[in-house]
Protein backbone atom coordinates (compact mmCIF):
# COMPACT_ATOMS: atom_id res chain seq x y z
CA UNK A 1 0.00 0.00 0.00
CA UNK A 2 1.19 3.48 -0.75
CA UNK A 3 0.66 6.50 1.49
CA UNK A 4 -2.53 7.51 -0.34
CA UNK A 5 -4.02 4.06 0.21
CA UNK A 6 -3.68 2.90 -3.39
CA UNK A 7 -2.16 -0.46 -4.13
CA UNK A 8 1.06 -0.40 -6.19
CA UNK A 9 2.31 -3.80 -7.37
CA UNK A 10 5.83 -4.75 -6.33
CA UNK A 11 7.02 -5.12 -9.93
CA UNK A 12 6.13 -1.51 -10.76
CA UNK A 13 8.06 -0.08 -7.81
CA UNK A 14 10.99 -2.39 -8.56
CA UNK A 15 11.08 -1.17 -12.18
CA UNK A 16 10.98 2.45 -11.02
CA UNK A 17 13.93 1.82 -8.70
CA UNK A 18 15.86 0.24 -11.57
CA UNK A 19 15.17 3.24 -13.82
CA UNK A 20 16.30 5.65 -11.11
CA UNK A 21 19.50 3.65 -10.51
CA UNK A 22 20.27 3.51 -14.24
CA UNK A 23 19.80 7.28 -14.58
CA UNK A 24 22.06 7.98 -11.58
CA UNK A 25 24.73 5.65 -12.97
CA UNK A 26 24.54 7.31 -16.40
CA UNK A 27 24.95 10.78 -14.83
CA UNK A 28 28.00 9.63 -12.88
CA UNK A 29 29.50 8.03 -15.97
CA UNK A 30 29.05 11.19 -18.03
CA UNK A 31 30.68 13.17 -15.23
CA UNK A 32 33.73 10.93 -15.27
CA UNK A 33 33.89 11.08 -19.07
CA UNK A 34 33.73 14.87 -18.98
CA UNK A 35 36.52 15.03 -16.41
CA UNK A 36 38.68 12.72 -18.53
CA UNK A 37 38.12 14.87 -21.61
CA UNK A 38 39.09 18.04 -19.73
CA UNK A 39 42.25 16.42 -18.35
CA UNK A 40 43.23 15.13 -21.79
CA UNK A 41 42.70 18.56 -23.37
CA UNK A 42 44.96 20.08 -20.72
CA UNK A 43 47.59 17.41 -21.39
CA UNK A 44 47.27 18.03 -25.12
CA UNK A 45 47.92 21.75 -24.69
CA UNK A 46 50.77 21.02 -22.28
CA UNK A 47 52.33 18.57 -24.72
CA UNK A 48 52.70 21.06 -27.56
CA UNK A 49 56.37 21.72 -28.36
CA UNK A 50 56.62 25.46 -27.66
CA UNK A 51 59.75 25.67 -25.51
CA UNK A 52 63.22 25.42 -27.09
CA UNK A 53 64.12 22.21 -25.22
CA UNK A 54 60.93 20.44 -26.30
CA UNK A 55 61.08 21.32 -30.00
CA UNK A 56 63.33 18.35 -30.62
CA UNK A 57 60.52 16.07 -29.42
CA UNK A 58 58.40 16.90 -32.46
CA UNK A 59 54.67 16.37 -32.29
CA UNK A 60 54.89 12.92 -30.73
CA UNK A 61 53.58 13.77 -27.25
CA UNK A 62 50.71 15.92 -28.50
CA UNK A 63 49.91 13.45 -31.28
CA UNK A 64 49.59 10.55 -28.88
CA UNK A 65 47.48 12.53 -26.43
CA UNK A 66 45.35 13.87 -29.31
CA UNK A 67 44.70 10.33 -30.53
CA UNK A 68 43.67 9.24 -27.03
CA UNK A 69 41.40 12.29 -26.81
CA UNK A 70 39.67 11.46 -30.09
CA UNK A 71 39.13 7.84 -29.01
CA UNK A 72 37.77 8.98 -25.65
CA UNK A 73 35.41 11.47 -27.32
CA UNK A 74 34.05 8.74 -29.57
CA UNK A 75 33.51 6.41 -26.60
CA UNK A 76 31.73 9.13 -24.60
CA UNK A 77 29.49 10.04 -27.53
CA UNK A 78 28.61 6.36 -28.03
CA UNK A 79 27.81 6.05 -24.32
CA UNK A 80 30.45 3.42 -23.60
CA UNK A 81 32.10 5.56 -20.90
Amino acid sequence: MSQAGHFIPFGVTFQLHLLININVKRELTMGIGTILIIVLILLLVGGLPVFPHSRSWGYGPSGIIGTILVILLILVLLGKI
